[in-house]
């Protein structure tokens, strides 16, 4: 089975774009610019370690569990249903997240405290892989919950609410109006929000180029898909030359979209986080560093 020539385009976009933004190769091996875990479990100046850990394990332990309920009593038959789609693809990747965002933040509390008189603080430090790993992923993460988000209800809900069979139109729309797809359409972009603004990890646009690798792996997925199976999971390619191209521009589209979305919320967070030590520097100094009103002439 051929690939249609718009979706072997919308990978060949979606390739070059991850390039350009990764080809500073950000994560080599011996690089000085390696994140730490200081740096990816330190908290916002207007919060502290313990909201920030708090959070991280209420928000794992949420997922956690939506997961497993979703599973139900049949889970090999149910993830073999769930995991052709690339929303719970992301999804469980939010889950691994959470999973070692939370880790680091214990880790760190844990290295706090004093180290045993028999052993030295070095056996309690995990390797570089950790952070790095928390760093990709949240960088993914911050970008794909906004993709997902304007997929699924911009896109994917009006194509179900038009589909002219009643029983098909109705199989859309329970897959999509449930407890399940709203957290997984709505809610992980209120606990990727909540990581932006109570976390204060590094972020920088160029590792966004993970988002395109991701994609790219499930661009390969689908492409199995239609050559073994003969359909794609999702229809937007399954249509006309007009509508197929038009996919395959979009994608690309709705990727720089989400960055921009994002790189407008780190520069909110930014400005947020002058106001709190600008204001925290006043109260310390007394007031002295506050402005005085110039007197009037007479």
């Amino acid at each position: 089975m051929v690939l249609p020539p718009a979706f072997v385009a919308a990978q060949l976009i979606n390739a070059v774009q991850a390039y350009i933004l990764l080809r500073h190769d950000v994560l080599k091996i011996g690089s000085d610019q390696h994140p730490t875990l200081e740096e990816v479990t330190a908290h916002a100046p207007y919060g502290s370690p313990r909201i920030l850990r708090w959070y991280r394990t209420s928000v794992c332990a949420y997922v956690l569990g939506l997961s497993i309920w979703q599973l139900g009593l049949s889970p090999a038959a149910r993830f073999t249903e769930l995991c052709p789609w690339f929303t719970m693809w992301s999804w469980y990747l939010l889950v691994l997240y959470f999973v070692l965002a939370t880790i680091a933040s214990w880790t760190t509390r844990y290295m706090d405290r004093p180290p045993s008189p028999r052993a030295g603080d070095d056996h309690r430090r995990p390797g570089l892989w950790l952070p790095r790993a928390i760093l990709v992923l949240y960088h993914v993460h911050q970008a794909m919950v906004w993709l997902l988000l304007v997929i699924t209800w911009g896109i994917l809900y009006p194509a179900a609410l038009a589909m002219p069979d009643p029983r098909e139109r109705r199989d859309k729309l329970e897959n999509m109006l449930n407890f399940g797809s709203y957290n997984q359409h709505g809610g992980n972009v209120v606990f990727m929000l909540g990581e932006l603004f109570l976390a204060h990890l590094p972020f920088q646009s160029r590792y966004l180029g993970w988002v395109g690798v991701w994609t790219a792996l499930y661009f390969l997925f689908e492409s199995f898909s239609k050559i073994v199976w003969d359909q794609f999971h999702y229809p937007i390619f399954e249509g006309g030359a007009m509508q197929q191209w038009s996919a395959a521009l979009l994608i690309p589209a709705l990727q720089w979209a989400s960055f921009g979305l994002v790189l407008a919320l780190v520069s909110r967070k930014k400005k947020l986080v002058e106001r709190v030590e600008s204001q925290r520097s006043i109260a310390s100094n007394g007031g002295a560093d506050r402005p005085t009103a110039k007197p009037h002439a007479a």
